[in-house]
C-alpha cells in the first residue's frame, strides 16, 4: 500500500511533489515512478502540474486500470533504469573501497551495454545465461553475482517478481594460485629482509591482510587485546595476545618511538628507518625471497604463491591444530563460513594409515 501524501500534495497529480525552498517559496519536483529520479520542474504550480499529467499519460497510457486488472504491466522498464537506480540507490549504501567500487561500476557498464535497453519483463534466462557465456570464467561468476544483486534490488521494488539469475550456474574457475606449504614458507622467510619476515610471521600468526598488517599501531594494543579494524571488509574484531604473538611483537619494536607496529629498521635506508611499510613493499619483498630461494615457476611464474597466501597457510595451520572453523572465520574477518571454507581448499590433507595386521 502507498505511503499517504502530505496534506499539501493530496491535490497534485501523482509523482508530483512540493520543497519549500523559502520562507514563502515552493518548487515543484516529478519523481519517475520507476528510476526514482527527480525533476525541478519550477515554482509555477498550474505549469507544474500540467507537466506532471501529461508525463503520467505517456508513462502508462489510458489504459492503466485495464491493465491493473488484467495483471499486465503498466509500464516498460528497461533494464538499463534498473541499473541506474541499483548504482544510485543501492551501492551508496555498500560503502565499497574505491578499487571495488570502480570495479562494479565497470561491470555495470558492461551489462547496461548489452542488456540495457531490454525491458524487464522481456529478458529470459537464455539472454542472462548467453551474455555470461561469452565471459571468461572467472570474470563470468563475478557479473552473475551482479546481476544476482541487481534482480533482488529490483525485486525489492516491486519492479519485477523473478530472480532469472538464479536459474543459471556459477562457472567452474581452475586456482590462480598455488597454495603455500609450510616449509615454503619458511624458505622464503629465510631469504626475506628483516622487515618482510616480521612481516610474514605477523601474518601467519593473525592472519591478517597486507593493508591491516602495515596500518596496525602500537596504541591499537590494550590490556592484552590487537584490535584491528579491517579495510576491506570493516569487519572489527579483537585478538587476544598469546605467548607467541608477544614474543613476535617484542622481536617487532626495533625502533623505540615508532607509532607502527611494522616498520623498518636499522638495517634499512636512513630516510626509511622508524617508517612504516607500504602493502606494495610486503608484496615486493615476498616476491624477491620467493625469486631469492629457487621457489618460482619460470614458466608458471604467475601463478607463484603471493603474500596474501599467508593468510590461507594460517587458516590450514589453526585447522590441523584443531580449531573449529567458525573460529578460523572470525580470525580472517570472514563474513560467511563459504570464503573460509575456500581458503581451507586446497592444501594437502593428511592422508590416514590403515593397518591391516
Amino acid at each position: 500500500m502507498a505511503r499517504p501524501r502530505k496534506p499539501g500534495n493530496r491535490d497534485l497529480p501523482p509523482n508530483l511533489y512540493t520543497r519549500r525552498t523559502g520562507p514563502r517559496t515552493v518548487s515543484f519536483r516529478y519523481r519517475h515512478p520507476f528510476s526514482g529520479k527527480e525533476v525541478s520542474l519550477g515554482t509555477d504550480r498550474y505549469e507544474a502540474i500540467r507537466t506532471a499529467q501529461e508525463a503520467n499519460s505517456r508513462l502508462f497510457g489510458e489504459d492503466r486500470r485495464l491493465n491493473k486488472i488484467l495483471g499486465q504491466p503498466t509500464h516498460k522498464v528497461n533494464f538499463g533504469e534498473v541499473l541506474d537506480r541499483f548504482e544510485a540507490e543501492f551501492l551508496p549504501e555498500r560503502r565499497l573501497k574505491p578499487k571495488s567500487l570502480k570495479d562494479t561500476q565497470q561491470m555495470l557498464r558492461r551489462i547496461r551495454r548489452e542488456l540495457g535497453e531490454r525491458g524487464i519483463e522481456g529478458l529470459r534466462v537464455a539472454d542472462i545465461a548467453a551474455f555470461l557465456d561469452e565471459l571468461a570464467p572467472r570474470s563470468s561468476n563475478r557479473h552473475r553475482a551482479l546481476l544476482n544483486q541487481v534482480f533482488r534490488f529490483a525485486i525489492s521494488k516491486g519492479v519485477t517478481e523473478k530472480n532469472l539469475v538464479e536459474h543459471t550456474m556459477a562457472r567452474p574457475t581452475p586456482k590462480r594460485r598455488k597454495r603455500l606449504t609450510e616449509e615454503q614458507f619458511w624458505k622464503i622467510h629465510h631469504h626475506a629482509r628483516p622487515e618482510i619476515q616480521r612481516a610474514m610471521e605477523l601474518g601467519l600468526v593473525s592472519l591478517q591482510r597486507r593493508h591491516d598488517l602495515v596500518a596496525a599501531k602500537w596504541s591499537s594494543i590494550r590490556d592484552g587485546v590487537w584490535y584491528v579494524d579491517q579495510e576491506k571488509t570493516g569487519t572489527s574484531l579483537g585478538i587476544r595476545c598469546d605467548a607467541r604473538l608477544n614474543e613476535l611483537l617484542r622481536r617487532s619494536n626495533i625502533i623505540s618511538g615508532s607509532k607502527f607496529i611494522l616498520h623498518y629498521g636499522q638495517d634499512s635506508r636512513r630516510k626509511l628507518i622508524g617508517q612504516p611499510l607500504k602493502p606494495e613493499a610486503l608484496t615486493r619483498g615476498f616476491r624477491a625471497a620467493l625469486v631469492s630461494s629457487g621457489l618460482s615457476d619460470a614458466k608458471d611464474a604467475k601463478n607463484d604463491p603471493s603474500f596474501h597466501e599467508i593468510r590461507s597457510l594460517g587458516a590450514e595451520l589453526y585447522r590441523k591444530a584443531g580449531w573449529p572453523e567458525d573460529r578460523i572465520q572470525a580470525l580472517l574477518g570472514h563474513r560467511d563460513a563459504a570464503m573460509t571454507r575456500k581458503y581451507l581448499e586446497g592444501h594437502e590433507r593428511e592422508v590416514p594409515i590403515v593397518e591391516l595386521n
